[in-house]
């Protein structure tokens, strides 16, 4: 049996992000790093949970995110590039 301990991240994407101007579909975050997109937060401070695939990630938005410790620190290094 293995404990599993799920945590929530939320990660900022910067101008410089490999992630910055694609869609979630197009970046492949999950089969990247194993962690799943809950939501998007806009600048502004808007909230969207479960974004559609074909949602474009913009910089300054922030990723919340679940996933095991080791797949967040893999989305951490993937949005920074």
């Amino acid at each position: 049996e293995q404990n599993l301990e799920f945590r929530l991240e939320e990660v900022e994407i910067r101008s410089d992000s490999p992630i910055a101007g694609r869609t979630l579909r197009d970046a492949h975050i999950r089969d990247e790093t194993g962690a799943l997109v809950l939501a998007l937060r806009d600048p502004d401070g808007t909230f969207r949970s479960n974004p559609p695939p074909d949602t474009t990630m913009q910089p300054g938005q922030v990723i919340i995110a679940i996933g095991t410790q080791a797949e967040l620190r893999s989305l951490l290094a993937f949005v920074a590039g």
